[in-house]
């Protein structure tokens, strides 16, 4: 299955997945993964970033409490007008777009951390997005996972706690 099939997939069922999980049937999302993604987050005020498979754009809004600019982009076009629809609501400053994580629509090091929540498992095109030495976050089926792409420290992709971890980590134990 290729990102084109599996977001043909997610937008078909987007609009019951977008009213059960808003009527609070997302039990594991609200009680669990969410409260535990947001826990491990370094301090990120003053940067920008991408939350990459944004969905309904519930947890891009949790986020987007935290810095100064965030972009959402998910591969299902129901999914991104839901999140949109919200933002118009009540608006905190994101941008959404219909966009796949196998082909994120920005220049390369456009973002100072990517944020992805139960969505990239396997995909590797995060890194190409990102700033030298930018964070990423991932919340994953199986773990919760930093991840940093430290593009001047190593290559992208490479595990471990990288520069912007390790300056957030240093301040909170200061």
């Amino acid at each position: 299955m290729d990102h084109t099939e599996a977001g043909r997939y997610w937008n078909e069922n987007a609009e019951v997945w977008t009213r059960l999980a808003r009527a609070g049937y997302d039990v594991y999302r609200d009680h669990l993964n969410t409260p535990a993604f947001l826990g491990m987050l370094p301090d990120m005020k003053g940067l920008s970033g991408i939350d990459i498979g944004c969905g309904e754009g519930h947890n891009t809004r949790l986020i987007a409490r935290r810095c100064a600019r965030l972009v959402g982009i998910d591969i299902a076009e129901v999914f991104v007008r839901h999140a949109a629809e919200a933002e118009r609501k009540e608006p905190l400053g994101i941008e959404f777009r219909v966009a796949s994580a196998a082909d994120i629509p920005f220049p390369d090091r456009s973002f100072d951390f990517a944020t992805s929540v139960m969505c990239l498992m396997d995909v590797p095109e995060t890194g190409r997005a990102m700033k030298p030495c930018g964070d990423a976050r991932t919340c994953r089926t199986r773990r919760l996972s930093p991840t940093s792409f430290t593009s001047g420290h190593g290559k992208p992709g490479d595990q471990g706690p990288g520069p912007v971890l390790g300056r957030a980590a240093d301040r909170r134990r200061a």
